[in-house]
């Protein structure tokens, strides 16, 4: 007969399909919401399905890398290739469908780890109503993708501690790598523990030495291969945001110390498993869950708010902490046990819901209409004027710092200000004097104000009033058109070079 870890029970199932429900449900709670930043990774997928080059202005030379994720760059481009205009929305709702393979498979990778049927299916409910998940969902950035791969990936892992490695593994903990490139660590945690391991096992043991070789040889081979092929595309091994998101001091820390208060009634849970039996799995687990967040400490947060950047180390908090909840039942199975059981899941449910949708939804509507205020009122109205006026009168060059949206319904040539995606202002940093000598048509400028200019205390307003005081600018440049937004408050302001063309004054 077979027991509670091959056969799935009704209880699991049940929340499973509750956990899917709630996720859905969920996402239509936070419809609308996106941020500018989605639409680099969308313009670089534009320009791959239109015209074959992976770049940001289609015929630069050197090319330029700026997106976060080639994996979902691609993805999108083939979802581009069968569409006909370019529908942004489109990328949003395929993160939908990575999400519920998320909550998959995690309740695969807890029925790997907790022997009692009945709490499988909890991880994958907790995870379905804990905001920053739901949020990151439908963004149109890549992080459900990147979450549904480590999960994947460690699913792998351990499948390997019991049936011998698997040359399938290597090569998904690539595809992680290539979804986002601080998922090298999973990877890196991995072989460090395996070669641990090997370095101190018996001499039978060691007879998995060869397997370990090849194994590590199939995802070095695939590394390789994809450093040769950036050194040979772009010119270069990094993309430009690392040249420009310097490490930012103990911001990384502060970004990631909010983590274990924000779900701290399971991180309690877990660290209490601590005190359990160190099985293999149980090391794979905190190892990467330990390395991933010290990855992300040392980094930049910037653009990573709502945990975007620690989406994927909810569903090891909720795995390790539902394992330990296994471990303190299983010890007792009486009916008083039970009775508490279903107590402590009720109260752990409370927790998570008032740390999930309750609380943390009507703060995202509020964040989401402001983020959808802004882009429908003054970037894509701005993006789309400006290709307006590219097809009119030939004027095919911007430069802007909000480049997002606005660049990817413009078609022409797009100077980032920031230089996320432009290697001169990247390298050398941003100069007024460098950008105007580029001549570009047009220069959008942030203001604090839209009866007169004014530049903002953001770091946009800064290089915006630094181009404004410019006698270069001064001299070529006039104000053309203003696109504002009341609620919330925000203001771009359009200038044209003299002799570009612009019917509009």
């Amino acid at each position: 007969m077979p027991d509670s870890k091959t056969l799935i029970a009704w209880p699991a199932l049940v929340l499973l399909a509750a956990a899917v429900v709630l996720y859905l449900l969920s996402t239509m709670a936070a419809d609308g919401f996106t941020i500018d930043d989605a639409y680099i990774s969308a313009r670089y997928s534009k320009n791959l399905a239109a015209t074959g080059e992976l770049t940001w202005n289609v015929g630069e030379s050197p090319r330029t890398e700026g997106y976060t994720s080639l994996l979902w760059v691609a993805l999108s481009s083939l979802l581009f290739m069968v569409t006909d205009g370019f529908p942004f929305h489109l990328i949003q709702l395929m993160g939908i469908p990575f999400g519920i393979l998320t909550l998959l498979m995690l309740f695969a990778l807890t029925r790997q780890q907790c022997d009692s049927a009945w709490c499988h299916g909890l991880p994958p409910l907790f995870l379905s109503i804990t905001g920053p998940f739901v949020l990151w969902s439908i963004s149109g950035m890549e992080t459900p993708l990147y979450t549904f791969l480590v999960m994947l990936g460690l699913y792998l892992v351990v499948e390997e501690e019991k049936h011998g490695l698997n040359y399938l593994t290597p090569l998904v903990l690539f595809l992680v790598f290539l979804a986002r490139t601080e998922g090298l660590v999973f990877y890196g945690s991995v072989v460090a523990i395996r070669f641990i391991r090997l370095l101190f096992s018996p001499d039978a043991k060691r007879a998995e030495t060869g397997k370990f070789l090849i194994w590590n040889g199939l995802f070095l081979m695939c590394f390789s291969i994809y450093v040769l092929w950036k050194i040979l595309y772009y010119d270069a091994v990094l993309p430009l945001p690392v040249h420009v998101k310097k490490p930012a001091g103990f911001m990384g820390f502060r970004y990631v110390a909010g983590f274990p208060v924000y779900v701290s009634p399971f991180v309690l849970l877990a660290l209490i498993g601590l005190r359990s039996p160190w099985k293999p799995d149980k090391v794979f687990l905190w190892a990467c869950l330990g390395a991933y967040c010290l990855a992300i400490s040392v980094s930049n947060p910037l653009m990573g708010h709502d945990y975007r950047l620690l989406v994927v180390a909810f569903p090891l908090v909720y795995l390790l902490a539902v394992c330990e909840l296994d471990v303190i039942f299983r010890a007792d199975e009486s009916t008083k046990a039970r009775a508490v059981q279903f107590i402590v899941i009720a109260v752990f449910l409370s927790l998570s819901i008032i740390k999930g949708p309750v609380d943390y939804m009507d703060m995202l509507r509020g964040r989401a209409r402001d983020s959808a205020q802004v882009l429908q009122t003054v970037h894509v109205p701005l993006g789309r004027w400006l290709e307006e006026q590219r097809q009119k009168t030939g004027t095919n060059s911007v430069a802007l710092a909000d480049a997002g949206a606005i660049a990817f319904y413009f078609n022409g040539r797009v100077i980032d200000l920031y230089g996320l995606n432009d290697r001169e202002i990247a390298y050398d940093g941003f100069s007024a004097e460098g950008v105007l000598g580029r001549s570009p048509d047009f220069v959008i400028l942030n203001s604090r104000s839209s009866a007169r200019f004014e530049g903002s205390s953001t770091h946009c307003g800064e290089m915006s009033a630094e181009i404004f005081r410019s006698e270069s600018f001064a001299k070529h440049y006039a104000f053309v058109k203003q696109f504002v937004s009341q609620e919330p408050f925000y203001s771009l302001w359009v200038y044209e070079r003299a002799g570009s063309g612009s019917r509009e004054r």
